[in-house]
């Protein structure tokens, strides 16, 4: 008996549904021409109150370089030795110590070096910063952007006293709490707010800054490169040297999304005395 051999299935008739709205899409798109110049007359025919999306629509990102990425290129100074580091206390007005004038000297002079130079200077108005960045821009020829947004956390009234002198006014957690405090200091998720507001505006502006800053804001500064929000609890801790340099990279892809790298962190070959207060 000869094998016989299965009919080809039909395909299933379509729905009366799926045929009127392949006839509508039809009738929106004039043939022979196709192509990305029909999209006005297609939006114009499109029924009132539905939104006509496309990428014009998306938020634009910040403007880009002729690769097609935003890039800058940070280099992250901490300030030099001040006469507040052995005492662990956050006051804006201590300078530098004979020590941290030497360092930033160090640091400006290996700045002046590198055969990529930065192209402008950022500093926290704090005085150690300000002197830090002072001796950086004579040594580059450069002047001193002071941005605000980079000063140190915020003890508030706790800010004359030693770090061991405000673990005895306020409990650990209410310093260091990201949402509240009993105290009239700046929270923790604000200063990452803050410090993370900050590296957003430098980095659109593009180009290679210097940003001289603090341990703390600088971990504000990475956080934010690493899109770690404002909330969420301390991954990691910062422990860099004084007049220390960190190169952070960070781009938006062609994706739009942004992208971070850490070249070095807290390098200090260029020091003749390290102090790590």
């Amino acid at each position: 008996m000869a094998a016989r051999h299965p009919r080809p299935a039909r395909a299933p008739a379509p729905r009366p549904r799926a045929v009127a709205r392949r006839a509508r899409v039809r009738a929106l798109v004039p043939r022979p021409r196709l192509g990305g110049a029909l999209l006005p007359d297609v939006r114009a025919r499109l029924p009132a109150g539905r939104p006509a999306r496309g990428r014009a629509d998306r938020p634009r990102p910040a403007p880009r370089d002729p690769g097609g990425r935003v890039t800058t290129e940070f280099l992250l100074a901490r300030h030099g030795h001040a006469t507040s580091g052995p005492d662990h206390r956050w006051d804006a007005s201590d300078p530098l110590t004979e020590t941290g004038l030497a360092q930033a000297a160090e640091l400006g002079a290996a700045l002046a070096a590198r055969a990529e130079r930065p192209d402008r200077i950022v500093a926290s108005p704090a005085v150690r910063a300000q002197q830090t960045a002072a001796a950086c821009a004579a040594a580059l020829g450069l002047e001193v952007e002071t941005e605000d947004r980079l000063m140190e956390f915020g003890s508030g009234a706790l800010s004359p006293f030693t770090l061991s002198e405000m673990l005895e006014l306020a409990p650990y957690d209410d310093i260091w709490h990201p949402d509240d405090s009993a105290w009239d200091g700046e929270t923790i998720g604000a200063f990452w707010t803050r410090t993370g507001a900050a590296a957003e505006a430098i980095w659109r502006a593009g180009g290679r800054p210097l940003v001289v800053s603090h341990v703390g804001t600088m971990q504000g500064i990475l956080r934010w490169a690493m899109a770690v929000p404002p909330d969420s609890p301390d991954s990691f801790a910062l422990l860099v040297d004084n007049a220390s340099l960190t190169d952070l990279v960070v781009r938006l892809d062609r994706h739009g999304r942004r992208r971070a790298e850490v070249h070095r962190l807290g390098a200090t070959d260029h020091l003749t005395t390290r102090t790590a207060i």
